[in-house]
């Protein structure tokens, strides 16, 4: 199977809303795009049917369920830290370290506070769905699939003209838990 025909393959699957969802504990490639009434991504703002983020898993049940739609899953979830970063200011999230700062990811991979956490998943929950393609080896694709997609919020991979704004949020949001790892 070529890139080009996993590409096909995953636009043909069906986008999963993501209530009562469930997932195969397999490997594969995911997409995730805006399926939501809100056209709010905070500073971006998503058109409907917009793919955002594109990734692999080594098992799509426990990355799509418990990292990225978890309460306490944005120091583990990309998706979830962009997301997250776009519409702090307009939630007014705030921002912790993920931990005591022993590591420099504890700063980079932050996460929100209890209340925002569960926001940004009800938001995820009612605003996006998710398509997923079962496959052995799903790095050999992934770099394909980004640049043949242009999702949204993928910092890597392509030359993604919104990620200088993702970044700039994100960085904020890491200096935020940052001086608040200090306060602590």
């Amino acid at each position: 199977m070529d890139a080009i025909e996993v590409t096909t393959m995953l636009l043909a699957q069906p986008r999963r809303a993501l209530t009562g969802i469930s997932l195969p504990d397999v490997s594969g490639v995911y997409a995730w795009w805006f399926a939501g009434a809100s056209k709010g991504g905070g500073t971006l703002q998503f058109q409907e049917a917009c793919p955002l983020y594109v990734g692999l898993a080594r098992n799509l049940a426990a990355r799509e369920m418990k990292q990225h739609l978890s309460d306490t899953g944005t120091s583990s979830s990309t998706l979830r830290r962009s997301l997250g970063a776009l519409f702090k200011d307009e939630w007014q999230l705030v921002v912790y370290p993920r931990g005591r700062g022993a590591a420099r990811r504890d700063f980079s991979h932050y996460r929100f506070d209890e209340a925002g956490e569960k926001r940004l998943t009800q938001w995820m929950r009612e605003n996006l769905s998710v398509s997923i393609l079962p496959l052995d080896h799903p790095g050999r694709y992934e770099g394909y699939l980004i640049r043949a997609l242009s999702p949204r919020l993928n910092l890597t991979g392509y030359q993604n003209p919104y990620g200088a704004l993702i970044r700039a949020a994100r960085r904020s949001c890491a200096e935020e838990a940052r001086a608040r790892g200090r306060e602590e």
